[in-house]
């Protein structure tokens, strides 16, 4: 009996601070951790008390407030921490940015208080009124709570509606919603957002990802015995890339006609080479590993970073076609290009050469 009301006690002295350091405190430490204590408690009547006037001021006591147990732990570390008064000089964290305190910004009727916690990390500025009582300028904390507030609710808004039977039923992607059908019959769904897309013709299946955009050409030249398909990808930040499908060449002149081909665009465009062009690198292909080239190019002579990296990698179907993968991207955007880079390689998948039809010859009719 003397346990459970020695319990009691601590959480009624907890939640009433002028009950404990009414006569231990100056007022402004007082007013300082009464405010914190009133805060963490949500306590509306408390906090209308101990600030000023500001229409926003309902912030500060909207939510749950937090179990007793955690409350009482709450209220025990901010007794135990000291109260840091700032001076001019002296700085202090807001959303990401130092500021520095001023003389203007404190006096005999004006202060900062910070305290080491990390729930409570901010400054309180606190004032005295004409009647000489300490009171809390809220207008920073309820600016930080709405912040955290707007953040809260974006991340629990749904942004899709699923309208099935006649009834809407909003939800997140991944989220799994139950439906209550027209005939009283419950069903569960979910919807996914597809990371690839696929494209799919007679010689080749792709699964690329869905930051990319897919152009297809097809550069046919008799004359030049030249027969391509181009599957160009463009789209988010600076990623190139390209999949081609040689016909009628031969695996080293592919190799050779587009490694110079590159090289010569280069240096055309005023970018400047490593004195070793090519240099070697891998990637996890349709057949395995691929052994390519990467080229680094800049326009500053002097650097000792490329501005932009080129891959190339070929090889051979075995029916005779040859296939050469191609990517380029800003070497600040390496790390998402080169994800995508890598999934597209993976995702290439070559069909059987398409078989020529041929017409049968048609004896000619005699006279």
């Amino acid at each position: 009996m003397l346990s459970r009301l020695l319990l009691l006690a601590f959480f009624l002295l907890a939640g009433n601070l002028h009950a404990v350091d009414d006569k231990d405190l100056p007022p402004d430490e007082f007013t300082v951790k009464r405010f914190l204590i009133s805060l963490a408690a949500k306590d509306e009547k408390a906090l209308r008390e101990i600030c000023v006037f500001n229409e926003s001021l309902a912030a500060l006591w909207s939510g749950t407030p937090p179990r007793k147990e955690k409350l009482a732990e709450i209220v025990d570390a901010i007794r135990r921490e000291p109260i840091k008064w700032l001076a001019a000089g002296d700085s202090f964290r807001l959303n990401n940015a130092e500021l520095t305190v001023t003389d203007a910004m404190i006096g005999d009727k004006k202060r900062i208080a910070t305290l080491h916690l990390h729930d409570f990390s901010f400054p309180i500025f606190i004032r005295k009124t004409p009647r000489n009582e300490w009171k809390v300028d809220p207008s920073i904390v309820i600016t930080l709570t709405l912040d955290r507030l707007r953040k809260e609710e974006k991340a629990h808004r749904k942004n899709f509606t699923l309208s099935l039977d006649g009834k809407d039923t909003p939800f997140n992607l991944g989220e799994e919603v139950e439906v209550t059908l027209a005939d009283g019959r419950k069903m569960k769904a979910r919807i996914q957002q597809n990371l690839f897309q696929n494209h799919e013709d007679a010689e080749i299946r792709l699964l690329y990802p869905r930051e990319l955009d897919l152009n297809v050409i097809r550069d046919k030249d008799p004359d030049q015995n030249r027969d391509c398909t181009v599957y160009r990808f463009s789209g988010a930040l600076s990623a190139n890339f390209m999949v081609q499908i040689h016909r009628l060449s031969k695996l080293e002149e592919v190799r050779k006609d587009i490694s110079d081909a590159f090289v010569e665009n280069n240096r055309t465009g005023a970018w400047y080479l490593d004195r070793d062009i090519f240099h070697d690198c891998k990637i996890d292909g349709p057949t395995g590993i691929l052994a390519g080239k990467r080229i680094g190019a800049t326009k500053n002579p002097q650097s000792k970073l490329p501005e932009k990296i080129e891959e190339l990698y070929f090889w051979e179907t075995g029916d005779g076609r040859v296939i050469c993968l191609y990517g380029t991207w800003n070497y600040q955007d390496s790390s998402a290009c080169r994800d995508w880079f890598a999934a597209l390689a993976k995702g290439i998948e070559i069909k059987a050469a398409p078989k020529v039809a041929t017409q049968a010859a048609v004896p000619e009719k005699k006279p």
